[in-house]
Protein backbone atom coordinates (compact mmCIF):
# COMPACT_ATOMS: atom_id res chain seq x y z
CA UNK A 1 0.00 0.00 0.00
CA UNK A 2 1.22 3.49 -1.14
CA UNK A 3 1.29 5.75 1.93
CA UNK A 4 2.07 9.19 2.88
CA UNK A 5 3.21 11.13 6.24
CA UNK A 6 2.17 13.75 8.56
CA UNK A 7 4.26 15.03 10.75
CA UNK A 8 4.13 16.71 14.36
CA UNK A 9 7.26 18.27 15.84
CA UNK A 10 8.17 19.74 19.29
CA UNK A 11 11.58 21.39 20.22
CA UNK A 12 12.22 21.19 23.85
CA UNK A 13 14.49 22.79 26.56
CA UNK A 14 14.02 22.99 30.45
CA UNK A 15 13.52 26.67 31.62
CA UNK A 16 14.48 25.49 35.19
CA UNK A 17 13.21 23.32 38.14
CA UNK A 18 9.28 23.80 39.11
CA UNK A 19 8.57 26.51 36.81
CA UNK A 20 10.42 25.93 33.27
CA UNK A 21 9.38 26.36 29.81
CA UNK A 22 8.88 24.38 26.36
CA UNK A 23 9.16 26.40 23.12
CA UNK A 24 8.71 24.82 19.92
CA UNK A 25 7.34 24.04 16.78
CA UNK A 26 4.15 21.92 15.34
CA UNK A 27 4.01 21.01 11.56
CA UNK A 28 1.48 18.99 9.68
CA UNK A 29 3.33 17.88 6.79
CA UNK A 30 4.10 15.11 4.30
CA UNK A 31 7.34 12.77 4.81
CA UNK A 32 8.85 11.82 7.97
CA UNK A 33 10.62 15.32 9.03
CA UNK A 34 10.00 19.43 8.23
CA UNK A 35 12.17 22.01 7.80
CA UNK A 36 9.81 24.44 7.15
CA UNK A 37 7.32 25.25 10.18
CA UNK A 38 3.67 26.61 9.72
CA UNK A 39 2.78 27.27 13.73
CA UNK A 40 4.37 27.78 17.15
CA UNK A 41 3.25 25.48 20.51
CA UNK A 42 4.19 26.25 23.81
CA UNK A 43 3.79 23.37 26.29
CA UNK A 44 4.24 24.59 29.80
CA UNK A 45 4.57 22.56 32.57
CA UNK A 46 4.62 23.59 36.08
CA UNK A 47 3.98 22.18 39.86
CA UNK A 48 0.44 22.99 40.86
CA UNK A 49 -0.46 24.04 44.63
CA UNK A 50 -2.95 21.26 44.88
CA UNK A 51 -0.19 18.60 44.11
CA UNK A 52 2.44 19.73 45.67
CA UNK A 53 2.64 16.44 48.19
CA UNK A 54 1.54 14.42 45.10
CA UNK A 55 4.88 14.47 43.13
CA UNK A 56 2.45 15.03 39.74
CA UNK A 57 2.51 17.79 37.42
CA UNK A 58 0.39 19.55 35.03
CA UNK A 59 1.12 19.60 31.41
CA UNK A 60 -0.62 22.82 29.39
CA UNK A 61 0.61 22.18 25.44
CA UNK A 62 -0.58 25.08 23.81
CA UNK A 63 -0.81 25.44 19.88
CA UNK A 64 -1.26 28.57 17.73
CA UNK A 65 -1.41 28.24 13.81
CA UNK A 66 0.25 31.25 11.92
CA UNK A 67 -1.69 29.49 8.72
CA UNK A 68 -4.19 27.02 9.46
CA UNK A 69 -4.40 24.18 6.99
CA UNK A 70 -7.12 24.02 4.30
CA UNK A 71 -7.64 22.54 1.00
CA UNK A 72 -4.97 25.17 -0.84
CA UNK A 73 -2.50 24.87 2.19
CA UNK A 74 -2.42 21.03 1.33
CA UNK A 75 -4.44 20.42 -1.58
CA UNK A 76 -3.05 16.10 -1.83
CA UNK A 77 -2.38 14.61 1.50
CA UNK A 78 -3.76 10.67 2.77
CA UNK A 79 -7.67 10.60 2.60
CA UNK A 80 -7.36 14.63 1.78
CA UNK A 81 -6.24 16.79 4.96
CA UNK A 82 -9.59 18.44 5.07
CA UNK A 83 -10.94 15.33 5.70
CA UNK A 84 -9.28 14.89 9.33
CA UNK A 85 -11.59 16.47 11.44
CA UNK A 86 -9.11 15.84 14.93
CA UNK A 87 -6.09 14.77 16.46
CA UNK A 88 -6.25 12.51 19.48
CA UNK A 89 -3.36 12.75 22.14
CA UNK A 90 -2.08 11.09 25.01
CA UNK A 91 0.93 10.30 27.15
CA UNK A 92 2.65 6.83 27.51
CA UNK A 93 6.01 5.59 29.33
CA UNK A 94 6.54 3.11 27.17
CA UNK A 95 6.84 3.79 23.20
CA UNK A 96 6.86 0.21 22.50
CA UNK A 97 3.86 -0.56 23.90
CA UNK A 98 1.68 2.46 24.07
CA UNK A 99 -1.65 1.73 25.06
CA UNK A 100 -0.93 -0.71 27.90
CA UNK A 101 1.24 2.06 28.88
CA UNK A 102 -1.02 5.03 28.88
CA UNK A 103 -0.75 7.45 31.44
CA UNK A 104 -4.25 7.91 33.40
CA UNK A 105 -4.12 11.05 34.36
CA UNK A 106 -7.13 13.26 35.87
CA UNK A 107 -9.59 14.46 33.80
CA UNK A 108 -9.26 11.33 31.29
CA UNK A 109 -6.17 10.06 29.20
CA UNK A 110 -6.49 11.08 26.13
CA UNK A 111 -7.00 14.81 24.50
CA UNK A 112 -9.27 15.40 21.29
CA UNK A 113 -8.26 18.43 19.36
CA UNK A 114 -10.29 19.52 16.49
CA UNK A 115 -8.45 20.37 13.69
CA UNK A 116 -10.77 23.08 11.98
CA UNK A 117 -13.02 23.89 14.98
CA UNK A 118 -13.41 26.46 17.09
CA UNK A 119 -11.02 24.98 19.42
CA UNK A 120 -7.82 25.89 17.18
CA UNK A 121 -9.27 29.56 16.38
CA UNK A 122 -10.74 30.83 20.07
CA UNK A 123 -7.85 33.87 20.61
CA UNK A 124 -5.37 32.01 18.36
CA UNK A 125 -4.43 28.95 20.41
CA UNK A 126 -6.13 26.16 22.37
CA UNK A 127 -4.36 24.23 25.43
CA UNK A 128 -4.34 20.65 26.17
CA UNK A 129 -3.94 19.74 29.68
CA UNK A 130 -2.82 17.01 31.38
CA UNK A 131 -3.83 17.52 34.88
CA UNK A 132 -1.75 15.07 37.44
CA UNK A 133 1.49 14.01 35.37
CA UNK A 134 3.37 11.46 37.84
CA UNK A 135 7.01 12.58 38.27
CA UNK A 136 9.74 9.78 38.47
CA UNK A 137 8.71 8.81 34.05
CA UNK A 138 9.81 9.77 31.07
CA UNK A 139 6.82 10.14 28.87
CA UNK A 140 6.27 9.86 24.94
CA UNK A 141 3.85 11.72 23.12
CA UNK A 142 1.05 9.23 21.38
CA UNK A 143 -0.98 11.11 18.72
CA UNK A 144 -3.93 9.59 16.08
CA UNK A 145 -6.34 11.14 13.41
CA UNK A 146 -9.99 10.81 12.97
CA UNK A 147 -12.37 11.51 10.93
CA UNK A 148 -14.79 12.74 12.61
CA UNK A 149 -14.13 15.75 15.16
CA UNK A 150 -13.89 14.89 18.82
CA UNK A 151 -11.81 11.75 18.43
CA UNK A 152 -14.91 9.80 17.04
CA UNK A 153 -15.10 7.77 13.69
CA UNK A 154 -12.75 5.92 11.82
CA UNK A 155 -9.30 6.40 13.29
CA UNK A 156 -7.57 6.93 10.12
CA UNK A 157 -3.59 6.47 11.55
CA UNK A 158 -1.90 3.25 9.82
CA UNK A 159 1.79 4.07 11.28
CA UNK A 160 2.36 1.22 14.11
CA UNK A 161 -0.10 -0.87 15.20
CA UNK A 162 1.93 -2.20 18.27
CA UNK A 163 1.21 -6.42 18.36
CA UNK A 164 0.59 -7.64 21.51
CA UNK A 165 -0.36 -4.70 22.90
CA UNK A 166 -3.27 -3.57 21.13
CA UNK A 167 -4.00 -4.34 17.60
CA UNK A 168 -6.58 -2.48 16.87
CA UNK A 169 -5.21 0.08 17.78
CA UNK A 170 -3.25 2.75 15.22
CA UNK A 171 -0.76 5.44 16.52
CA UNK A 172 2.12 7.62 15.99
CA UNK A 173 4.52 7.64 19.10
CA UNK A 174 7.27 10.04 19.58
CA UNK A 175 10.64 9.08 18.85
CA UNK A 176 12.02 10.99 22.15
CA UNK A 177 10.23 11.40 25.70
CA UNK A 178 10.87 13.79 28.40
CA UNK A 179 12.29 12.26 31.86
CA UNK A 180 10.34 13.94 34.51
CA UNK A 181 12.70 13.80 37.83
CA UNK A 182 11.25 13.55 41.56
CA UNK A 183 12.43 16.88 42.00
CA UNK A 184 11.05 18.39 39.00
CA UNK A 185 13.46 18.73 37.03
CA UNK A 186 13.78 17.77 33.26
CA UNK A 187 15.50 15.23 31.25
CA UNK A 188 15.59 14.91 27.13
CA UNK A 189 15.56 12.16 26.25
CA UNK A 190 17.39 11.58 23.01
CA UNK A 191 17.73 14.86 20.79
CA UNK A 192 15.95 17.97 21.66
CA UNK A 193 12.86 17.23 19.08
CA UNK A 194 9.78 14.72 20.34
CA UNK A 195 8.78 14.29 16.81
CA UNK A 196 5.38 12.19 16.53
CA UNK A 197 4.92 10.93 12.74
CA UNK A 198 1.70 10.13 11.61
CA UNK A 199 1.75 7.68 8.16
CA UNK A 200 -2.18 7.67 6.81
CA UNK A 201 -3.10 5.40 3.82
CA UNK A 202 -2.48 7.26 0.74
CA UNK A 203 -5.38 8.15 -1.99
CA UNK A 204 -6.39 5.78 -4.72
CA UNK A 205 -4.76 6.48 -7.94
CA UNK A 206 -7.12 8.05 -10.75
CA UNK A 207 -7.39 11.85 -9.18
CA UNK A 208 -3.94 12.11 -8.24
CA UNK A 209 -2.83 15.31 -10.56
CA UNK A 210 -3.22 18.76 -8.42
CA UNK A 211 -2.77 22.57 -8.88
CA UNK A 212 -0.38 24.30 -7.67
CA UNK A 213 -0.75 27.66 -8.40
CA UNK A 214 -3.35 29.76 -6.96
CA UNK A 215 -5.70 30.04 -10.03
CA UNK A 216 -7.27 32.73 -11.26
CA UNK A 217 -7.20 34.09 -14.48
CA UNK A 218 -3.62 34.59 -14.90
CA UNK A 219 -1.24 32.56 -16.90
CA UNK A 220 1.68 30.75 -15.17
CA UNK A 221 4.16 28.78 -17.14
CA UNK A 222 7.60 28.03 -17.78
CA UNK A 223 7.98 25.69 -14.12
CA UNK A 224 10.89 24.61 -12.33
CA UNK A 225 11.69 22.63 -9.85
CA UNK A 226 13.89 21.88 -6.80
CA UNK A 227 14.11 19.97 -3.72
CA UNK A 228 16.04 18.79 -0.75
CA UNK A 229 16.42 14.79 -0.04
CA UNK A 230 13.50 15.87 2.74
CA UNK A 231 10.79 17.19 -0.10
CA UNK A 232 11.16 20.97 0.89
CA UNK A 233 11.92 23.27 -1.83
CA UNK A 234 9.95 25.38 -4.34
CA UNK A 235 8.22 25.18 -7.32
CA UNK A 236 8.84 28.32 -9.40
CA UNK A 237 7.29 29.71 -12.76
CA UNK A 238 6.57 33.11 -14.88
CA UNK A 239 3.46 34.37 -14.18
CA UNK A 240 1.17 37.29 -15.71
CA UNK A 241 -0.70 38.35 -12.84
CA UNK A 242 0.27 41.74 -11.92
CA UNK A 243 1.23 42.69 -15.59
CA UNK A 244 -1.12 40.88 -18.00
CA UNK A 245 0.09 40.53 -21.39
CA UNK A 246 2.84 43.56 -20.83
CA UNK A 247 5.02 41.60 -18.76
CA UNK A 248 5.81 38.93 -16.05
CA UNK A 249 6.68 38.10 -12.46
CA UNK A 250 8.29 35.03 -11.05
CA UNK A 251 6.54 33.48 -8.47
CA UNK A 252 6.47 30.27 -6.57
CA UNK A 253 4.93 28.02 -4.38
CA UNK A 254 6.76 26.13 -1.22
CA UNK A 255 6.64 22.49 -0.94
CA UNK A 256 7.33 20.51 2.23
CA UNK A 257 7.92 17.15 1.61
CA UNK A 258 6.89 17.57 -1.24
CA UNK A 259 3.83 19.08 -1.32
CA UNK A 260 2.50 22.60 -1.59
CA UNK A 261 1.61 24.83 1.14
CA UNK A 262 1.10 28.30 2.32
CA UNK A 263 0.72 31.28 -0.13
CA UNK A 264 2.66 31.84 -3.44
CA UNK A 265 5.53 33.91 -3.30
CA UNK A 266 7.05 36.73 -5.65
CA UNK A 267 10.61 36.34 -6.51
CA UNK A 268 10.73 39.00 -8.62
CA UNK A 269 10.84 42.83 -8.10
CA UNK A 270 7.26 43.78 -7.65
CA UNK A 271 7.48 47.36 -9.72
CA UNK A 272 9.69 45.96 -12.68
CA UNK A 273 6.75 44.92 -15.36
CA UNK A 274 9.05 43.52 -17.46
CA UNK A 275 8.66 40.36 -19.41
CA UNK A 276 10.59 37.59 -17.45
CA UNK A 277 10.89 34.19 -18.89
CA UNK A 278 12.07 30.27 -17.69
CA UNK A 279 12.60 30.73 -14.51
CA UNK A 280 15.42 28.16 -13.41
CA UNK A 281 16.12 27.18 -9.69
CA UNK A 282 19.04 25.70 -7.61
CA UNK A 283 19.20 25.42 -3.91
CA UNK A 284 20.67 23.65 -0.92
CA UNK A 285 19.45 21.13 1.15
CA UNK A 286 18.95 24.54 3.53
CA UNK A 287 16.83 26.24 1.16
CA UNK A 288 19.44 28.59 0.19
CA UNK A 289 20.31 29.66 -3.92
CA UNK A 290 19.47 31.65 -6.98
CA UNK A 291 16.64 31.53 -9.43
CA UNK A 292 17.50 32.89 -12.70
CA UNK A 293 15.35 33.87 -15.66
CA UNK A 294 15.90 35.77 -19.15
CA UNK A 295 14.46 39.60 -18.90
CA UNK A 296 13.85 42.39 -21.30
CA UNK A 297 13.36 45.20 -18.54
CA UNK A 298 16.85 46.79 -20.36
CA UNK A 299 15.21 46.82 -23.81
CA UNK A 300 14.41 44.52 -27.00
CA UNK A 301 17.55 42.54 -25.97
CA UNK A 302 16.78 40.32 -23.30
CA UNK A 303 19.70 39.55 -20.49
CA UNK A 304 19.63 36.79 -17.69
CA UNK A 305 18.74 38.45 -14.38
CA UNK A 306 18.65 36.23 -11.02
CA UNK A 307 16.75 36.88 -7.21
CA UNK A 308 18.71 35.16 -4.19
CA UNK A 309 16.48 32.79 -1.95
CA UNK A 310 17.15 32.44 1.58
CA UNK A 311 15.52 29.29 3.74
CA UNK A 312 13.40 29.00 0.16
CA UNK A 313 11.91 32.64 0.67
CA UNK A 314 13.12 35.78 -1.44
CA UNK A 315 16.02 37.88 -0.24
CA UNK A 316 16.93 40.91 -1.78
CA UNK A 317 16.23 42.97 -4.98
CA UNK A 318 16.93 41.21 -8.58
CA UNK A 319 20.47 41.61 -10.14
CA UNK A 320 21.99 41.69 -13.27
CA UNK A 321 24.21 38.18 -13.98
CA UNK A 322 25.25 38.72 -17.60
CA UNK A 323 28.03 41.08 -17.87
CA UNK A 324 27.18 41.95 -21.71
CA UNK A 325 24.07 43.79 -22.05
CA UNK A 326 23.58 44.37 -25.99
CA UNK A 327 22.68 41.01 -27.26
CA UNK A 328 20.05 38.66 -27.05
CA UNK A 329 20.51 36.14 -23.85
CA UNK A 330 17.89 33.34 -23.05
CA UNK A 331 17.60 29.79 -21.67
CA UNK A 332 19.71 30.06 -18.45
CA UNK A 333 20.52 27.21 -16.66
CA UNK A 334 22.24 27.03 -13.04
CA UNK A 335 24.12 24.71 -10.98
CA UNK A 336 25.24 25.93 -7.35
CA UNK A 337 27.55 23.61 -4.37
CA UNK A 338 26.37 23.78 -1.24
CA UNK A 339 28.81 27.13 -0.20
CA UNK A 340 26.32 28.73 -3.56
CA UNK A 341 29.58 28.82 -5.72
CA UNK A 342 28.49 27.50 -9.10
CA UNK A 343 27.86 28.57 -12.67
CA UNK A 344 24.98 30.08 -14.91
CA UNK A 345 24.74 29.54 -18.95
CA UNK A 346 22.34 30.37 -21.02
CA UNK A 347 22.14 30.98 -25.16
CA UNK A 348 23.96 34.32 -26.35
CA UNK A 349 23.66 36.24 -29.80
CA UNK A 350 26.25 38.76 -29.34
CA UNK A 351 28.47 36.29 -32.31
CA UNK A 352 25.18 37.17 -34.24
CA UNK A 353 21.64 36.00 -34.32
CA UNK A 354 21.68 33.59 -36.78
CA UNK A 355 24.27 31.31 -34.83
CA UNK A 356 23.85 31.38 -30.91
CA UNK A 357 26.48 30.03 -28.65
CA UNK A 358 26.56 28.74 -25.50
CA UNK A 359 27.78 31.43 -22.32
CA UNK A 360 28.51 31.06 -18.71
CA UNK A 361 29.08 33.55 -15.86
CA UNK A 362 31.06 32.23 -12.18
CA UNK A 363 28.97 32.58 -8.92
CA UNK A 364 30.50 32.62 -5.90
CA UNK A 365 28.63 32.63 -2.60
CA UNK A 366 25.76 33.58 -4.74
CA UNK A 367 26.76 36.49 -6.48
CA UNK A 368 28.40 36.65 -9.88
CA UNK A 369 31.91 37.32 -10.42
CA UNK A 370 34.56 37.97 -13.21
CA UNK A 371 32.78 38.56 -16.63
CA UNK A 372 30.93 36.18 -19.03
CA UNK A 373 32.81 33.15 -21.03
CA UNK A 374 32.30 31.67 -23.99
CA UNK A 375 32.03 27.91 -23.22
CA UNK A 376 33.09 26.73 -26.53
CA UNK A 377 34.25 28.05 -29.80
CA UNK A 378 35.40 25.23 -31.91
CA UNK A 379 31.97 24.64 -32.97
CA UNK A 380 30.62 28.04 -32.24
CA UNK A 381 30.20 29.15 -36.32
CA UNK A 382 26.99 26.85 -36.04
CA UNK A 383 23.91 27.20 -33.61
CA UNK A 384 24.40 26.01 -29.97
CA UNK A 385 21.32 26.07 -27.93
CA UNK A 386 19.27 24.50 -25.09
CA UNK A 387 22.63 23.87 -22.34
CA UNK A 388 21.96 22.45 -19.18
CA UNK A 389 24.40 21.66 -16.51
CA UNK A 390 25.17 19.35 -14.00
CA UNK A 391 25.39 18.69 -10.37
CA UNK A 392 28.62 21.12 -9.73
CA UNK A 393 31.14 20.12 -6.73
CA UNK A 394 32.91 22.16 -4.21
CA UNK A 395 35.91 22.13 -6.49
CA UNK A 396 33.87 24.03 -9.38
CA UNK A 397 33.77 20.34 -11.63
CA UNK A 398 30.23 19.51 -13.87
CA UNK A 399 29.55 18.84 -17.34
CA UNK A 400 26.87 20.72 -19.69
CA UNK A 401 25.68 19.27 -22.73
CA UNK A 402 23.66 21.19 -25.06
CA UNK A 403 22.63 20.47 -29.06
CA UNK A 404 24.36 21.44 -31.67
CA UNK A 405 24.05 22.24 -35.61
CA UNK A 406 26.41 20.46 -37.92
CA UNK A 407 27.13 21.36 -41.26
CA UNK A 408 24.40 19.19 -42.85
CA UNK A 409 22.09 21.34 -40.98
CA UNK A 410 21.22 18.74 -38.74
CA UNK A 411 21.90 18.82 -34.66
CA UNK A 412 23.72 16.66 -32.51
CA UNK A 413 24.23 16.51 -28.31
CA UNK A 414 27.47 17.66 -27.48
CA UNK A 415 29.18 17.76 -24.13
CA UNK A 416 32.18 19.68 -22.62
CA UNK A 417 33.61 19.41 -18.83
CA UNK A 418 33.72 22.49 -16.64
CA UNK A 419 37.13 22.44 -14.63
CA UNK A 420 37.28 25.24 -11.49
CA UNK A 421 33.81 26.64 -12.63
CA UNK A 422 35.16 27.21 -16.32
CA UNK A 423 35.13 25.33 -19.61
CA UNK A 424 37.73 22.73 -19.56
CA UNK A 425 40.49 23.23 -22.71
CA UNK A 426 39.32 20.02 -24.32
CA UNK A 427 37.48 19.98 -27.23
CA UNK A 428 33.85 19.23 -26.80
CA UNK A 429 32.73 15.46 -26.44
CA UNK A 430 29.64 14.35 -29.11
CA UNK A 431 27.24 11.88 -27.20
CA UNK A 432 24.82 10.66 -30.08
CA UNK A 433 25.62 7.89 -31.88
CA UNK A 434 24.82 9.59 -34.93
CA UNK A 435 28.17 10.43 -36.49
CA UNK A 436 26.68 10.62 -40.02
CA UNK A 437 24.07 13.70 -39.24
CA UNK A 438 21.51 11.82 -40.81
CA UNK A 439 18.95 13.20 -38.44
CA UNK A 440 18.32 16.10 -35.64
CA UNK A 441 18.62 15.43 -31.67
CA UNK A 442 17.69 17.94 -29.35
CA UNK A 443 16.19 19.17 -26.14
CA UNK A 444 18.76 17.03 -23.82
CA UNK A 445 18.51 16.92 -20.25
CA UNK A 446 21.32 15.70 -18.04
CA UNK A 447 21.75 14.86 -14.02
CA UNK A 448 24.76 14.13 -12.30
CA UNK A 449 25.65 13.37 -9.20
CA UNK A 450 29.19 15.13 -8.16
CA UNK A 451 31.24 12.33 -8.75
CA UNK A 452 30.48 12.82 -11.99
CA UNK A 453 28.45 10.24 -12.49
CA UNK A 454 24.65 10.39 -14.29
CA UNK A 455 22.68 10.25 -17.60
CA UNK A 456 21.73 12.60 -21.10
CA UNK A 457 18.50 12.08 -22.34
CA UNK A 458 17.54 13.94 -25.15
CA UNK A 459 14.92 13.97 -28.56
CA UNK A 460 16.33 12.32 -31.51
CA UNK A 461 14.94 12.09 -35.09
CA UNK A 462 16.57 8.15 -35.59
CA UNK A 463 13.28 6.51 -34.41
CA UNK A 464 10.54 9.07 -35.07
CA UNK A 465 11.02 11.20 -32.12
CA UNK A 466 12.27 8.89 -29.96
CA UNK A 467 13.69 9.80 -26.95
CA UNK A 468 17.65 8.12 -26.47
CA UNK A 469 20.06 8.13 -23.38
CA UNK A 470 23.53 7.39 -22.45
CA UNK A 471 25.43 6.74 -19.40
CA UNK A 472 27.80 9.29 -17.62
CA UNK A 473 30.91 8.04 -15.53
CA UNK A 474 33.25 10.27 -14.18
CA UNK A 475 32.26 13.09 -16.46
CA UNK A 476 32.29 11.03 -19.05
CA UNK A 477 30.06 9.56 -21.91
CA UNK A 478 30.40 5.56 -21.77
CA UNK A 479 29.35 2.53 -24.36
CA UNK A 480 27.26 4.16 -27.37
CA UNK A 481 23.62 6.16 -26.78
CA UNK A 482 20.37 3.65 -26.48
CA UNK A 483 17.17 3.67 -27.01
CA UNK A 484 15.07 4.66 -24.08
CA UNK A 485 11.43 5.05 -25.60
CA UNK A 486 9.54 4.65 -29.32
CA UNK A 487 6.31 6.05 -29.32
CA UNK A 488 4.23 3.55 -31.92
CA UNK A 489 4.31 6.24 -34.57
CA UNK A 490 3.56 9.07 -32.62
CA UNK A 491 5.66 11.71 -32.58
CA UNK A 492 7.25 13.52 -28.96
CA UNK A 493 7.36 17.41 -28.69
CA UNK A 494 10.81 18.58 -29.63
CA UNK A 495 10.06 22.65 -28.23
CA UNK A 496 11.09 21.52 -24.85
CA UNK A 497 13.23 18.46 -22.90
CA UNK A 498 12.33 15.34 -20.73
CA UNK A 499 13.42 15.52 -17.14
CA UNK A 500 15.58 12.92 -15.52
CA UNK A 501 16.14 13.01 -11.47
CA UNK A 502 18.11 10.33 -9.87
CA UNK A 503 19.12 9.35 -6.47
CA UNK A 504 22.85 8.65 -5.03
CA UNK A 505 22.75 5.01 -6.30
CA UNK A 506 21.54 6.04 -9.94
CA UNK A 507 18.20 4.73 -9.66
CA UNK A 508 15.64 6.86 -10.41
CA UNK A 509 12.76 8.56 -13.01
CA UNK A 510 12.96 9.88 -16.86
CA UNK A 511 9.52 11.99 -17.44
CA UNK A 512 8.60 13.19 -20.60
CA UNK A 513 5.17 14.79 -22.79
CA UNK A 514 4.14 12.48 -25.50
CA UNK A 515 0.32 11.59 -27.03
CA UNK A 516 0.32 7.91 -26.74
CA UNK A 517 -3.48 8.13 -25.80
CA UNK A 518 -5.84 9.29 -28.56
CA UNK A 519 -3.28 12.52 -29.50
CA UNK A 520 -3.47 14.26 -26.49
CA UNK A 521 -0.64 15.07 -24.83
CA UNK A 522 0.61 13.56 -21.75
CA UNK A 523 3.38 13.31 -19.25
CA UNK A 524 5.32 9.40 -19.17
CA UNK A 525 7.45 7.62 -16.81
CA UNK A 526 10.68 5.63 -17.48
CA UNK A 527 12.05 3.77 -14.18
CA UNK A 528 15.93 3.72 -14.39
CA UNK A 529 17.80 1.83 -12.09
CA UNK A 530 21.57 2.10 -11.60
CA UNK A 531 21.64 4.61 -14.90
CA UNK A 532 19.83 2.25 -17.29
CA UNK A 533 16.52 1.89 -18.63
CA UNK A 534 14.18 -0.79 -16.39
CA UNK A 535 10.50 -1.85 -16.44
CA UNK A 536 7.61 -0.23 -18.71
CA UNK A 537 6.87 3.34 -19.39
CA UNK A 538 4.00 4.67 -17.21
CA UNK A 539 1.73 7.14 -17.27
CA UNK A 540 2.06 9.81 -14.68
CA UNK A 541 -0.76 12.41 -15.45
CA UNK A 542 -4.46 11.44 -14.45
CA UNK A 543 -6.02 9.20 -17.91
CA UNK A 544 -8.07 12.07 -18.72
CA UNK A 545 -7.04 14.92 -17.73
CA UNK A 546 -8.13 18.39 -19.70
CA UNK A 547 -5.66 20.11 -22.26
CA UNK A 548 -2.37 19.63 -23.56
CA UNK A 549 0.55 18.41 -20.67
CA UNK A 550 4.32 20.45 -21.14
CA UNK A 551 7.09 20.87 -19.70
CA UNK A 552 7.66 17.77 -17.37
CA UNK A 553 9.91 18.00 -14.36
CA UNK A 554 10.67 15.55 -11.92
CA UNK A 555 12.86 15.20 -8.30
CA UNK A 556 13.09 13.00 -6.15
CA UNK A 557 14.75 12.12 -2.88
CA UNK A 558 17.05 8.62 -2.26
CA UNK A 559 14.18 6.68 -1.44
CA UNK A 560 12.22 7.29 -4.88
CA UNK A 561 9.43 9.87 -3.52
CA UNK A 562 9.11 13.08 -5.06
CA UNK A 563 7.29 15.26 -7.54
CA UNK A 564 6.57 15.32 -11.14
CA UNK A 565 5.54 19.09 -11.79
CA UNK A 566 4.42 20.32 -15.48
CA UNK A 567 2.61 23.16 -17.42
CA UNK A 568 -0.89 22.46 -17.86
CA UNK A 569 -2.42 25.00 -20.56
CA UNK A 570 -1.94 28.01 -18.83
CA UNK A 571 -1.56 26.67 -15.15
CA UNK A 572 1.18 24.77 -12.80
CA UNK A 573 -0.03 20.95 -11.93
CA UNK A 574 1.97 18.33 -10.04
CA UNK A 575 1.77 14.70 -9.66
CA UNK A 576 3.11 12.14 -6.18
CA UNK A 577 5.68 9.68 -6.64
CA UNK A 578 6.19 6.86 -3.87
CA UNK A 579 8.88 4.65 -4.69
CA UNK A 580 9.71 5.82 -8.39
CA UNK A 581 6.01 5.35 -8.94
CA UNK A 582 3.13 7.94 -9.68
CA UNK A 583 -0.29 7.09 -7.41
Amino acid sequence: MNKKFLTDQLSLFAKKAFSFLIVGSFTFSLHSCSLLPVSQTKMVSEKTATNQNTNKLKFDLKISFDNPFSVKAAPRVPKKIEEIKSYQVFLCTDPNAPFTSKVNTAGGADINLDRDGASLNVAGFHSLTFNDVPAGNTYYAVVSAYDQVGGGGNNITAEQFYPGDNTFHQMAVSTNGIQVNNDFTLNIIGNNFLAVNLELEAASPGDNDFQVDGGGVSNQENPSLATNNLGNGLIVYSDTRDFGATGRGIYARSLLNFVPFGQELLFSDAAIGSMKIEPEININSSGDGLIVWHDFRDGANANIYAHKVVNYQPSGSDFLVSSDNASMKTNPHISLNVSGDGVVVWEDQRNGSSTPNIYLRKIVNFSPVDSDIQLDSSLASFSQLNPRIGTIDANGNSLVVWQNKGASGNFGIYLKKITAFAPDQALPTQVDSDSGDTTSQKVPALQTNDQGNGLIVWVDGRNFDSLHYRAIVNYTPIGSDELLEAPTGLALPTSYPPSIALNNVGDGLVVFSSDQISGVFNIWGIKIERFRRTGNTKLITDISPSGTQSVPLVTINNRGNGIVAWQRNSDIYAHHLIEFEPY
